[in-house]
């Protein structure tokens, strides 16, 4: 089963005047947006120029029903259970966006799945036993 994060794209003010889309279609979404072109997504299509913002969709994927206002206790369960899904992943997926465009391969927009690694993993990968770090850093007691 995927687990999919979702996201409304706005296209006025109003808290209802949006089109909610899943990952699989943010970078089309945060493309359309910069560019100001039209994108078609599942659940409806806009011109770029007309989305004023993208933001999560915490209702959605609390499993809550369209529509239903949190309440401010609630809001510390959304962060407490799905907020850290949805830490940078927008700005990665401009950061990609830019990417296409600065390497003029835009059609790869979408193409692969918008994944945010663990910091902790990534701050600790590769890291030795302490043997080796200590061996590492003591010179070598026979030089040739």
């Amino acid at each position: 089963m995927v687990n999919h994060l979702y996201f409304k794209v706005f296209r006025g003010y109003n808290d209802e005047d949006y089109i909610p889309i899943d990952d699989t279609e943010l970078e089309k979404a945060v493309y359309a947006h910069m560019a100001g072109k039209p994108v078609a997504f599942e659940n409806g299509s806009i011109n770029g120029n007309q989305i004023s913002i993208i933001r999560p969709d915490f209702v959605r994927a609390m499993g809550w029903n369209k529509g239903y206002k949190p309440t401010p206790e609630e809001h510390g369960e959304i962060e407490a259970r799905v907020g850290k899904r949805y830490a940078g992943i927008i700005g990665l997926a401009k950061e990609r966006v830019q990417e296409c465009i600065a390497n003029g391969t835009p059609e790869l927009i979408g193409t692969k799945p918008l994944l945010i690694e663990n910091p902790v993993k990534i701050h600790t990968q590769g890291l030795k036993s302490i043997g080796d770090i200590i061996k590492k850093d003591k010179p070598d007691e026979n030089p040739a």
